[in-house]
Protein backbone atom coordinates (compact mmCIF):
# COMPACT_ATOMS: atom_id res chain seq x y z
CA UNK A 1 0.00 0.00 0.00
CA UNK A 2 1.56 3.36 -1.05
CA UNK A 3 2.21 6.00 1.57
CA UNK A 4 0.52 9.34 1.30
CA UNK A 5 2.66 12.45 0.89
CA UNK A 6 1.78 13.44 4.47
CA UNK A 7 3.12 10.22 5.94
CA UNK A 8 6.17 9.93 3.69
CA UNK A 9 9.48 10.18 5.49
CA UNK A 10 11.28 13.47 5.03
CA UNK A 11 14.55 13.31 3.13
CA UNK A 12 17.57 13.69 5.35
CA UNK A 13 18.80 17.25 5.68
CA UNK A 14 21.97 17.72 3.66
CA UNK A 15 24.75 18.83 5.99
CA UNK A 16 26.06 22.29 5.25
CA UNK A 17 29.70 23.10 4.92
CA UNK A 18 29.66 24.76 8.34
CA UNK A 19 28.08 21.66 9.87
CA UNK A 20 30.90 19.50 8.57
CA UNK A 21 33.50 21.98 9.84
CA UNK A 22 31.88 22.40 13.25
CA UNK A 23 31.40 18.67 13.75
CA UNK A 24 35.16 18.26 14.22
CA UNK A 25 35.62 21.14 16.67
CA UNK A 26 35.68 21.02 20.45
CA UNK A 27 32.70 22.66 22.19
CA UNK A 28 34.55 25.90 23.12
CA UNK A 29 35.89 26.11 19.56
CA UNK A 30 32.35 25.63 18.22
CA UNK A 31 31.13 28.59 20.28
CA UNK A 32 34.01 30.77 19.04
CA UNK A 33 33.34 29.66 15.47
CA UNK A 34 29.69 30.71 15.76
CA UNK A 35 30.58 33.98 17.51
CA UNK A 36 33.02 34.92 14.73
CA UNK A 37 30.40 34.07 12.10
CA UNK A 38 27.76 36.09 13.98
CA UNK A 39 30.11 39.09 14.12
CA UNK A 40 30.94 38.78 10.41
CA UNK A 41 27.22 38.72 9.57
CA UNK A 42 26.65 41.83 11.70
CA UNK A 43 29.51 43.64 9.94
CA UNK A 44 28.06 42.75 6.55
CA UNK A 45 24.57 43.90 7.58
CA UNK A 46 26.03 47.19 8.90
CA UNK A 47 27.84 47.69 5.58
CA UNK A 48 24.59 47.11 3.69
CA UNK A 49 22.79 49.72 5.80
CA UNK A 50 25.70 52.15 5.28
CA UNK A 51 25.30 51.71 1.51
CA UNK A 52 21.58 52.52 1.88
CA UNK A 53 22.49 55.69 3.78
CA UNK A 54 24.85 56.71 1.01
CA UNK A 55 22.24 55.99 -1.68
CA UNK A 56 19.43 57.61 0.32
CA UNK A 57 17.12 54.62 -0.07
CA UNK A 58 17.09 50.86 0.01
CA UNK A 59 16.30 48.25 -2.62
CA UNK A 60 12.76 46.95 -2.85
CA UNK A 61 13.63 43.42 -1.78
CA UNK A 62 13.83 42.50 1.87
CA UNK A 63 17.37 41.95 3.07
CA UNK A 64 18.54 38.57 4.30
CA UNK A 65 19.42 39.89 7.74
CA UNK A 66 15.98 41.21 8.65
CA UNK A 67 14.59 37.86 9.76
CA UNK A 68 16.02 35.45 12.30
CA UNK A 69 15.95 32.57 9.86
CA UNK A 70 17.47 34.63 7.05
CA UNK A 71 20.25 35.78 9.35
CA UNK A 72 20.94 32.26 10.59
CA UNK A 73 20.91 30.77 7.08
CA UNK A 74 23.29 33.31 5.52
CA UNK A 75 26.30 31.37 4.27
CA UNK A 76 29.39 32.87 2.62
CA UNK A 77 32.51 30.95 3.64
CA UNK A 78 34.83 33.34 1.77
CA UNK A 79 33.62 36.14 4.07
CA UNK A 80 33.85 33.98 7.20
CA UNK A 81 30.07 33.73 7.34
CA UNK A 82 28.51 30.36 8.06
CA UNK A 83 24.96 29.23 8.59
CA UNK A 84 23.84 27.63 11.81
CA UNK A 85 20.91 25.40 12.56
CA UNK A 86 20.31 26.03 16.23
CA UNK A 87 17.35 28.37 16.80
CA UNK A 88 18.77 29.10 20.26
CA UNK A 89 21.47 31.32 18.80
CA UNK A 90 18.87 33.79 17.49
CA UNK A 91 16.55 33.47 20.48
CA UNK A 92 18.20 36.29 22.39
CA UNK A 93 18.22 34.09 25.48
CA UNK A 94 21.74 32.68 25.36
CA UNK A 95 24.15 34.86 27.32
CA UNK A 96 27.04 34.13 24.96
CA UNK A 97 25.15 35.68 22.06
CA UNK A 98 23.12 38.32 23.91
CA UNK A 99 25.24 41.36 22.93
CA UNK A 100 25.39 40.21 19.33
CA UNK A 101 21.66 39.57 19.30
CA UNK A 102 21.05 43.10 20.64
CA UNK A 103 23.26 44.53 17.88
CA UNK A 104 21.27 42.52 15.34
CA UNK A 105 17.98 43.96 16.67
CA UNK A 106 19.45 47.47 16.44
CA UNK A 107 20.47 46.89 12.82
CA UNK A 108 16.97 45.62 12.01
CA UNK A 109 15.46 48.79 13.52
CA UNK A 110 17.85 50.90 11.46
CA UNK A 111 16.85 48.97 8.35
CA UNK A 112 13.17 49.76 8.88
CA UNK A 113 14.00 53.48 9.05
CA UNK A 114 14.81 53.48 5.34
CA UNK A 115 12.11 53.89 2.77
CA UNK A 116 12.44 51.38 0.00
CA UNK A 117 12.70 52.47 -3.62
CA UNK A 118 9.13 51.18 -4.07
CA UNK A 119 7.83 53.39 -1.22
CA UNK A 120 9.73 56.42 -2.59
CA UNK A 121 8.34 55.79 -6.07
CA UNK A 122 4.84 55.49 -4.63
CA UNK A 123 5.27 58.77 -2.70
CA UNK A 124 6.56 60.56 -5.79
CA UNK A 125 3.68 59.17 -7.85
CA UNK A 126 1.14 60.35 -5.26
CA UNK A 127 2.67 63.84 -5.17
CA UNK A 128 2.80 63.98 -8.96
CA UNK A 129 -0.88 63.01 -9.21
CA UNK A 130 -1.76 65.79 -6.73
CA UNK A 131 0.23 68.37 -8.71
CA UNK A 132 -1.39 67.26 -11.97
CA UNK A 133 -4.83 67.61 -10.39
CA UNK A 134 -3.95 71.15 -9.27
CA UNK A 135 -2.64 71.97 -12.75
CA UNK A 136 -5.80 70.68 -14.39
CA UNK A 137 -7.94 72.74 -12.04
CA UNK A 138 -5.88 75.87 -12.78
CA UNK A 139 -6.22 75.28 -16.54
CA UNK A 140 -9.96 74.85 -16.17
CA UNK A 141 -10.23 78.08 -14.11
CA UNK A 142 -8.11 79.99 -16.62
CA UNK A 143 -10.33 78.79 -19.48
CA UNK A 144 -13.43 79.95 -17.56
CA UNK A 145 -11.93 83.42 -17.01
CA UNK A 146 -10.84 83.73 -20.64
CA UNK A 147 -14.30 82.72 -21.85
CA UNK A 148 -15.90 85.30 -19.57
CA UNK A 149 -13.54 88.04 -20.80
CA UNK A 150 -14.19 87.12 -24.41
CA UNK A 151 -17.95 87.43 -23.86
CA UNK A 152 -17.49 90.87 -22.34
CA UNK A 153 -15.08 92.21 -24.94
CA UNK A 154 -14.53 89.83 -27.87
CA UNK A 155 -12.20 92.23 -29.72
CA UNK A 156 -9.87 92.91 -26.79
CA UNK A 157 -6.17 93.25 -27.69
CA UNK A 158 -5.31 90.40 -25.25
CA UNK A 159 -6.98 87.83 -27.48
CA UNK A 160 -4.84 88.91 -30.46
CA UNK A 161 -1.54 88.49 -28.50
CA UNK A 162 -2.35 85.18 -26.83
CA UNK A 163 -2.58 82.02 -28.85
CA UNK A 164 -5.32 80.17 -27.06
CA UNK A 165 -5.85 76.53 -27.81
CA UNK A 166 -8.52 74.98 -25.62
Amino acid sequence: MPRSAKNAPKPPKRPTQSASIVRHLKSDEKANFTLRSFEAKLELAAAIIASWRKAGSRPIDKSWFETKSGFAEKHDPEAGIYDWGSPNIMSGKLEAYRDLFDRWETLCKQATDFQSDKEITKDVGTRLEAELAKSSKLQFNLAEVMDALKRVNPNDEVFKRIDLVW
